[in-house]
């Protein structure tokens, strides 16, 4: 795999013929989500969720548009901790950074607001060094850029990363009680019709729902909750 590029794309936008099938897959995958959010995620010992935390699941077809989403959803950026996916969310592989989106996240750090981006990636998964010059490049820290990210363990992976940045998380919340946390992610449907395994699997909630579920289970002091699916098609 080549050298992701930073750039972002100067071609004019094609018309996809999936798109429909994207945005009807969406919509099901917002109708399950929610649902399935409300009780409980099959098969991944979600503990119950209390109706008054959620914050419900939505969908936007770019991460700006979602880092206001989420300052809305908050109830303003003070009262805010966020935590981005930087592949296919703030990162395209074709299409280099949304660079916007990162100004936006820089912008509601700067009235309050807590970032955090994460990705499955390593250093030496190709392109990610790159990926990470560039986030701190426009002004993130060591401190808000987390690698590694997943609850199993593989070749690009590690899962005592990503039970490290539980742990940050879990104090995060612990030391801000009252801020709610939105997560963005990249919510992928990779078939032009979506299968069981996209909504209940990681297509559609990706690292989202286990660092949920496991910040739930250490029971972290979260007033409320929202997820909000970046899919570029929707």
């Amino acid at each position: 795999m080549g050298e992701v590029n930073l750039e972002l794309s100067k071609q004019p936008a094609k018309p996809n013929l999936l798109k429909p099938f994207y945005r009807a897959g969406m919509a099901v995958a917002g109708y399950v989500v929610d649902k399935a959010a409300r009780l409980e995620l099959p098969g991944y010992n979600f503990p119950t969720i209390p109706e008054s935390k959620y914050l419900g699941f939505h969908k936007s077809s770019l991460a700006s548009e979602a880092v206001d989403m989420a300052v809305d959803i908050a109830g303003g950026a003070s009262n805010l901790i966020i935590a981005s996916d930087i592949d296919q969310t703030l990162a395209f592989l074709f299409d280099g950074f949304e660079d916007a989106a990162l100004q936006r996240l820089l912008k509601v750090r700067e009235q309050g607001a807590q970032v955090f981006l994460q990705t499955n990636r390593n250093r030496i998964f190709p392109g990610t060094g790159r990926i990470i010059d560039h986030l701190k490049g426009v002004g993130f820290t060591d401190e808000e850029i987390f690698m590694g990210m997943d609850q199993q363990t593989g070749i690009f992976r590690n899962r005592k990363s990503y039970e490290g940045y539980v742990d940050r998380m879990d104090d995060i919340l612990r030391n801000n009680p009252n801020s709610n946390f939105i997560q963005l992610y990249d919510a992928a449907v990779i078939l032009p019709v979506p299968t069981p395994q996209d909504f209940w699997g990681g297509q559609v909630m990706g690292l989202a729902r286990p660092l949920l579920r496991d910040l739930m289970q250490r029971e972290a002091p979260i007033p409320g909750f929202g997820f909000i699916g970046i899919n570029k098609f929707v």
